[in-house]
């Protein structure tokens, strides 16, 4: 015999199974069928035109914040402005959708700066998104993720993670690392103590820099460098050419090797084929630097203070 209790249960969990149905029927949706998304300023839509969102907050954070970008695929734009605040101004158009997570963009405020965001879910549509940051001139910034990345004006640390595109630094003034799978790096009037630029697939560019140590990789790529100030470090390449011309303000002994290829402007010329080796010194000597390239040609404009 089903018991009173047994009997009252099933009766409960029946009449919410109704009353659950018939609120499916009044909103119109089912499990399998794609949500109904609305927009606000930080939503979009399903349907229509393409929908844009719009981020624009300023954050009062003293002179040395910590910034950090984590924005997916979106490109980025960080310049130094006001001394004392962090302002984000991003967009994002939603486009094409069909279904999927509805996707974000925001700033906040964290314990010692500021961090920029991205959750972008699943989804069947096209997204794209811009982010410009404006922070004080001695924030450290740290991008964990990005599509292409321009920054000026900075005079803190610069830390960059890129799995797929360019970065351009320019007018810059602080240690710089950055790493970057698929894409070129490139440098305009940047001095620091350290720099560490690696990229697994791009050309690497410098021009009017220099730090007292540079660690400088490209795994297959040519590397570019015009007044170049050298110390310390190595900049190399296993696939591509390398030209150089060094700054009056290098002081190093320069190692130049190339594995297939010639040296030309220090001291003679290999012919295509041979490993080739050279030595050079600019100013005193007193660091060392290496040049090296497993395939390609080394072109050298030492600088009116170099001795081969």
């Amino acid at each position: 015999m089903i018991s009173r209790s047994t009997l009252i249960g099933a009766l409960v969990v029946v009449e919410l199974a109704i009353i659950g149905m018939a609120a499916q029927a009044v909103s119109g949706s089912s499990g399998s069928s794609s949500p109904s998304w609305t927009f606000d300023s930080h939503g979009w839509s399903q349907a229509g035109d393409p929908v844009t969102a719009r981020l624009d907050k300023t954050f009062e954070t003293g002179g040395a914040p910590h910034v950090v970008v984590d924005v997916d695929n979106a490109d980025v734009t960080i310049q130094a402005g006001a001394a004392t605040s962090v302002h984000v101004a991003g967009t994002m158009s939603v486009s094409h959708v069909r279904g999927g997570v509805k996707a974000s963009l925001d700033a906040v405020r964290t314990a010692d700066g500021v961090r920029v965001a991205v959750e972008s879910g699943f989804v069947y549509g096209k997204i794209t998104r811009e982010v410009h940051i404006t922070v004080p001139p001695d924030a450290q910034v740290e991008i964990a993720s990005a599509g292409s990345v321009t920054t000026s004006g900075l005079h803190g640390k610069l830390i960059a993670r890129l799995s797929d595109g360019d970065i351009r630094i320019t007018n810059h003034r602080g240690d710089v690392d950055v790493t970057t799978s698929s894409g070129d790096i490139a440098m305009l009037d940047a001095q620091g103590a350290r720099f560490a630029l690696h990229t697994e697939d791009g050309a690497l560019k410098l021009t009017s820099s220099g730090a007292d140590h540079v660690d400088a990789l490209t795994h297959s790529g040519a590397i570019h460098a015009v007044d170049f100030r050298a110390v310390d470090g190595a900049l190399q390449t296993n696939d591509g050419g390398i030209d150089v011309g060094f700054a009056s303000e290098s002081d190093a002994t320069v190692s130049l090797h190339t594995d297939d290829g010639h040296i030309s402007g220090a001291g003679g010329t290999a012919q295509d084929g041979d490993s080739a080796s050279r030595s050079l010194r600019l100013g005193s000597g007193r660091g060392h630097f290496e040049i090296s390239t497993g395939d390609g040609s080394i072109t050298i404009t030492p600088g009116a203070n170099s001795h081969a």
